[in-house]
């Protein structure tokens, strides 16, 4: 037989629709029906990806089969003559190794269809359904798909290691940190929020973990911290179209093996005001949570703040906390340490600290040093749960990292800088002007790239070895400072200079490894390095289908194992299918998250398509499916 039409089933419910709906709309008659049976009520341990291979070696042992077409028993075929439209396809190009149909999502609302991935790599709702021709992707869902013989021979089978779930060997180090919940990837849990690729917060379906062993690939950007994942993982690059103008294309997903050094970038989203954003034109926090009810009805009684205000100046006293702040050994005052030459930004602390309702504290401490003090054991427990306790702890709380008020950013950017940062003039750069500012917090520094992103400035962040020795000038006078380990961040931004009070002097035309974009900054890959690893390595399910791993626009788990190298991969929205089980497009047919757990295939029996559906359900029900 020339085509060999594949259904692994676990159960009876379902699989009736299905092999009708096949039944009505293939007209070739040139082809079989394989139906791989497996029950975990016999105690089978047969996964998804052994189970069809099951059905692909059979298939493969007919020398006259060119087609296998995979298709899950909860899936209705809803286009007339769809196998032929394929057949055409595979027939226009020799080139083209996997082609899907669309899947029919809809409601009263609208349709949903995948835009091609060269555009933007989701879902898109439309009064109508796509009427376009086939267009590549990363891989067609395999819910519903069509592979050739040649494929098949040549790359190889579904790979046996994958059990149960979605993941593939699409995976990162178990150190990576994931934006959004700001923790690393092995730590991340179900129900978590994240930050997509388009800058907007998306929750974490399902988390999944392996042992791995074989080739990762190490890959550098200009200032971004480096991830580690498998060849495979997908990554946003965008492509620079002319070498010396900010012309890109528009971004896509490409295999990290794949990536070009020094010609593809990867992408960092720009964070979005969330519509539904719980902080949205918020004024102040209440601080009732950090008190008793005697604590915070004395407190009110007596006259002290019982709310914290937002507004510009507050946002540069966080700022400068994080930077210049702890809270006193007896966790009943917060502390800023500053120089004694700082005379302004004294002043202005102060000033603050009295505008809010306390009475500022001085202390000289040392010759070169002073303290200044606010005297209040409520915020003693807020700012910690806030901004963290110690240095290597410090982070951005999400009321700031989600505020609209971009000004609102700037200041408490601009506090944070004014106590850790510095002006640098470097002569042997073409006198270039650029702000420097170090810190132990990897946490910190990733959230500080983010939240500068969505001002449109770009934050290099670079790591610093123990005892590192860093030089840097301001005005005429050279500083030298020990940094142990910990991160430097730094920008020649001419906005974030002036925000600063500097004066931007720049010799010669600045090369370009970074440009910022209305919704991205891109920024140039420098190394695609390749190492060996044994242990092991983790993924996520999103709802949107991508997460930032240390800021890097990555995709989620894909389903089953796209490997397809060499060959293309196509939809064909004309051809319509429809999902019973409502699972979108990627999703492994046949397991769920609600039965992952129960469901294997080991007992399976071939079904020819010399008997039709009626006949075929009857000796399902004859071998024990119910």
């Amino acid at each position: 037989m020339e085509t060999y039409i594949l259904i692994p089933a676990y159960e009876y419910s379902l699989l009736d629709d299905c092999l009708k709906s096949i039944h009505e709309t293939v007209n070739d008659k040139n082809i079989q029906i394989l139906i791989a049976y497996n029950s975990s009520r016999i105690g089978g341990l047969h996964g998804f990806s052994k189970t069809c291979n099951i059905l692909l070696k059979a298939a493969l042992n007919d020398p006259e089969m060119k087609y296998a077409i995979l298709c899950s028993k909860d899936v209705e075929a809803q286009t007339k003559n769809w196998l032929g439209r394929f057949k055409d396809k595979f027939n226009e190009d020799s080139g083209i190794g996997m082609i899907g149909g669309q899947e029919s999502l809809h409601d009263d609302s609208g349709w949903y269809y995948l835009i091609p991935h060269d555009e933007y790599p989701y879902y898109k709702r439309s009064s109508e359904p796509y009427s376009g021709d086939a267009f590549e992707v990363v891989y067609p869902a395999f819910a519903f798909v069509a592979i050739t013989r040649l494929v098949l021979e040549v790359v190889g089978l579904l790979d046996e290691n994958y059990g149960q779930g979605y993941y593939e060997d699409y995976c990162l180090f178990p150190d990576t940190l994931i934006a959004g919940q700001y923790d690393r990837i092995d730590g991340v849990k179900y129900g978590d929020s994240v930050i997509s690729h388009g800058g907007l917060h998306t929750n974490v379906e399902e988390t999944f973990t392996r042992n791995y062993n074989g080739e990762v690939i190490r890959l550098k950007a200009m200032g971004m911290l480096p991830i580690t994942c498998t060849p495979d993982h997908p990554i946003m690059v965008a492509k620079n179209i002319s070498k010396w103008s900010k012309r890109f294309d528009n971004p896509r997903w490409c295999r990290a093996a794949d990536i070009v050094t020094y010609k593809d970038y990867v992408v960092l989203p720009r964070l979005r005001a969330e519509r539904h954003n719980t902080y949205r034109g918020i004024k102040s926090i209440n601080l009732r949570q950090f008190t008793c009810d005697i604590g915070f009805r004395n407190a009110a009684r007596q006259g002290y703040p019982t709310k914290f205000p937002l507004n510009y100046d507050t946002a540069w006293f966080m700022g400068l906390y994080v930077a210049e702040g702890c809270v006193t050994t007896g966790g009943k005052q917060l502390n800023f340490t500053l120089n004694n030459n700082e005379n302004e930004i004294q002043d202005k602390l102060m000033k603050i600290i009295s505008d809010m309702g306390y009475s500022p504290q001085f202390q000289q401490t040392a010759e070169t040093h002073i303290n200044i003090r606010l005297a209040s054991k409520i915020l003693a427990r807020a700012f910690p749960k806030w901004f963290g306790r110690r240095a290597g702890e410090k982070r951005i709380p999400e009321f700031i990292m989600n505020h609209r008020d971009k000004n609102f950013i700037s200041q408490f950017i601009k506090g944070y800088l004014e106590g850790d940062g510095c002006i640098s003039h470097d002569n042997r750069r073409g006198n270039s002007t650029t702000i420097i500012v170090n810190t132990r917090s990897k946490v910190l520094a990733l959230q500080l790239q983010l939240l500068a992103a969505k001002l449109g400035i770009f934050l290099n962040i670079y790591p610093i070895n123990k005892g590192h020795m860093y030089r840097f000038k301001i005005g005429k006078r050279d500083y030298t400072s020990y940094v142990n380990n910990g991160f430097g961040l730094g920008s020649s931004d001419p906005s974030l200079i002036e925000l600063m009070g500097g004066t931007r002097m720049s010799g010669g035309r600045p090369k370009m490894r970074s440009v910022v974009k209305k919704d991205y900054i891109y920024t140039k890959v420098t190394g695609v390095e390749r190492h060996t690893y044994n242990g092991q390595i983790y993924n996520l399910k999103t709802a949107s289908g991508t997460f930032l791993a240390n800021n890097i626009t990555v995709h989620n788990c894909l389903g089953i194992r796209a490997w397809l190298k060499g060959y293309k991969s196509l939809i064909d929205p004309s051809v319509i299918f429809h999902h019973v089980r409502g699972v979108t497009m990627g999703s492994i047919p046949g397991f769920y998250p609600e039965s992952q757990a129960k469901y294997h295939m080991e007992k399976w029996g071939w079904l020819v398509k010399d008997k039709n559906p009626h006949e075929i359900l009857c000796e399902l029900k004859k071998r024990g499916m119910k």
